[in-house]
């Protein structure tokens, strides 16, 4: 997860400064979204979903990913 993170991040940095390739409709369906994190009334925990574009199946597939405050995410 975090390295889908940090490979956006410098796809979008390299767009930001002017790069020559401009975002395609593919590059924008590739992008990996995180939504609708909500914490466990103790703090322990926090559950997100992530979306992602299934190129094969040309169709968007969600993930639920849970995860404690201090750790790795498990899907």
């Amino acid at each position: 997860m975090m390295n889908r993170c940090i490979a956006v991040l410098v796809v979008l940095a390299g767009i930001a400064q002017g790069g020559t390739k401009k975002m395609t409709v593919e590059d924008s369906l590739g992008i990996h979204r995180v939504a609708g994190p909500r914490f466990s009334p103790d703090g322990n925990w926090i559950v997100y979903t992530e979306n992602e574009w299934d190129k094969k199946n040309d169709k968007q597939v969600t993930h639920l990913w849970i995860s404690r405050t201090a750790g790795n995410p498990t899907r």
